[in-house]
């Protein structure tokens, strides 16, 4: 028998149990090195950290949960090199929100670590979180928006003071929109505007009209907000101006052998100057050269260097250089130009110009002017208001029974001054009246539409041809259009019908007009389009397509809008009915006037 196995099977036994000693002695040490050290007790910790960036500072938001012996916050940053200790004060039951601005810190990223603990020294496990720091480099990086152009749409010679149309290039995705600080000359008082995103034009009113002069200025930046932010970021302000001057001046041309050919004199020139905001010194860029038209492929360059003027640039690809001694004087508000463009042909000419103060006004455009008091309704109870030929016609719901009185427009006087015809009562029985060509159309609260035929010359009514149509008290607003001859309706729903007219009797229709108008307070015939104002007093010119744009702000402040001719109507709520000189290429805001 082979005993050789049996020898190692007891070997590899015995080794086994060898190492099953050992293993439990190794186990027993590290119990009892357990047990001797007491059970280890965690506080909770931070939850849902997040970090807030900021102008040289941090906030640094987290929930604190219902452990009821957390005492205060440990924040670590900076390798632990700095920190803060944030006190708790349980003020809720269950989990509680904290946080923490973290101040004066440079500009960077940073990890923060925090441990929440108590005095009986137990704490909590980290919790980390990375926050970036804004400062000057990050701030630097910010683009502004452009300004395409500046124009100063009026002047007020006496004053001395520009309103300027700034209009903007496109807007910056993720911007705010812009700040404009600058010195109103009116009341001497610092303004400041914000300007939308979505804005294309700012007008910018009382603009001091001082070449280089820090009053004159308008300190233009972009605001920034960002995602997990907690500051607005602005962008270094960038000085804008815009000055006029009367310029007198002569232009003396040469041929190529330096021989004078022609001399010119011109004199009360307004040109305007517009600091170069994209240079660091006091670059100022002129819209002429010497008597030319305004071009966009001029430039005139001014370098201001303490009181003395260097002139350069080019004027339809003639380069333009600088001749004698230019200055400029603050006290006087005056300018010696002197400067010298050559053709490519060898000849050239030499320009000397004076720049004084602007002599003349320029008026507020037609938009910006104050309208007209045409009519004076103080006290009446006005239920429609439209227009007939050249009268203007007021219906009263309460004088003899509803009241319509036709007045006639006096040119002369530019007021609604002749009361003519008969007074006509019983109008109260109507729901509208419109006028349509020769017609006074009027519908009762019935639906049925009236046709009263009326003489435009004596204001009176001719007869009573009958009735057009039916069914119209289920409209909200109606409009009569002679430019499409028919009538335009708008049911509560907000859809909007076309019926033809085809005569006194005779109607057709109705016919789907696009859109959705149910949410204009008002709706009027202009020409063959539409004018309507939303609630917010926004006014949009409408085409039959749908197509829109707006034309207009601050409506809503007016009862009744009508058209008279290429002008419009607008009855306010003290009674005074205004006329404007409507023009449907400009932008009406009759927020102020």
């Amino acid at each position: 028998m082979n005993k050789t196995p049996i020898y190692i099977w007891l070997c590899i036994s015995l080794f086994s149990l060898f190492l099953i000693q050992c293993d439990d002695k190794e186990s027993d040490d590290l119990y009892k090195k357990y047990i001797n050290e007491g059970e280890k007790i965690y506080l909770g910790k931070t939850d849902s950290l997040v970090a807030l960036s900021g102008i040289g500072r941090v906030q640094l938001k987290w929930y604190v949960n219902a452990d009821p012996k957390i005492e205060e916050t440990v924040i670590y940053w900076n390798m632990r090199q700095d920190s803060v200790k944030k006190s708790f004060r349980r003020t809720e039951k269950g989990i509680q929100a904290d946080s923490l601005f973290i101040e004066g810190l440079s500009e960077g990223t940073y990890t923060f670590e925090l441990i929440n603990r108590n005095k009986s020294g137990y704490r909590s496990l980290v919790s980390t979180v990375q926050g970036e720091v804004y400062g000057e480099t990050f701030v630097s990086g910010l683009k502004n928006r452009a300004i395409s152009s500046m124009t100063v749409v009026t002047y007020d010679k006496e004053k001395q003071l520009s309103d300027i149309k700034i209009s903007w290039g496109p807007g910056i995705a993720g911007s705010l929109g812009s700040k404009i600080t600058y010195v109103n000359g009116s009341t001497n008082t610092q303004k400041v505007l914000f300007v939308p995103l979505d804005s294309t034009s700012t007008t910018i009113t009382g603009v001091k009209n001082r070449f280089n002069h820090p009053d004159g200025m308008l300190d233009v930046s972009t605001l920034y907000f960002f995602e997990n932010s907690v500051d607005t970021l602005k962008t270094s302000s960038r000085k804008e101006q815009l000055t006029i001057f009367t310029v007198n001046g002569t232009q003396t041309d040469y041929n190529n052998a330096g021989v004078v050919i022609g001399t010119v004199h011109y004199g009360d020139l307004i040109k305007s100057l517009r600091k170069n905001a994209s240079l660091s010194n006091d670059v100022y860029e002129c819209n002429r050269v010497a008597n030319s038209t305004e071009l966009p492929n001029s430039l005139l360059r001014f370098s201001l260097q303490g009181n003395q003027v260097l002139i350069d640039g080019f004027h339809e690809g003639y380069t333009i250089t600088n001749v004698g001694n230019n200055s400029f004087s603050p006290a006087e508000h005056k300018m010696i130009a002197r400067y010298k463009f050559i053709r490519n042909d060898g000849s050239y000419a030499i320009v000397e110009e004076e720049y004084l103060p602007p002599n003349t006004n320029i008026p507020l455009p037609i938009e910006k002017q104050p309208p007209l008091n045409v009519f004076d309704a103080t006290g009446w109870t006005v239920k429609n208001l439209f227009t007939f030929y050249q009268d203007l016609v007021v219906v009263e719901p309460y004088v003899g029974g509803g009241g319509m009185r036709f007045y006639l427009f006096n040119k002369a006087e530019n007021f609604f001054s002749g009361y003519r015809g008969t007074f006509w009562g019983g109008w109260d029985i109507f729901k509208w009246t419109i006028s349509y060509t020769d017609a006074i159309l009027a519908c009762s609260h019935e639906g049925n539409i009236v046709w009263y035929s009326w003489d435009k010359n004596s204001g009176n009514v001719i007869g009573n041809l009958g009735f057009l149509g039916t069914g119209f008290h289920i409209f909200d607003k109606v409009i009569s259009s002679t430019a499409h001859n028919g009538l335009f309706c708008v049911n509560h729903e907000g859809k909007m019908l076309f019926y033809p007219i085809y005569g006194p009797n005779s109607m057709g229709g109705p016919y789907d007009v696009p859109g959705e108008w149910g949410g204009f307070t008002h709706i009027l015939s202009y020409g063959s389009d539409f004018l309507a104002v939303d609630a917010n007093g926004d006014m949009w010119l409408f085409q039959l397509d749908g197509t829109a744009k707006k034309v207009g702000c601050g409506w809503n402040k007016y009862q009744h809008i009508t058209a008279f001719g290429d002008n419009l109507l607008a009855l306010g709520a003290h009674g005074i009915v205004w006329m404007y000189p409507f023009d449907k290429e400009r932008f009406w805001d009759v927020t102020y006037n």
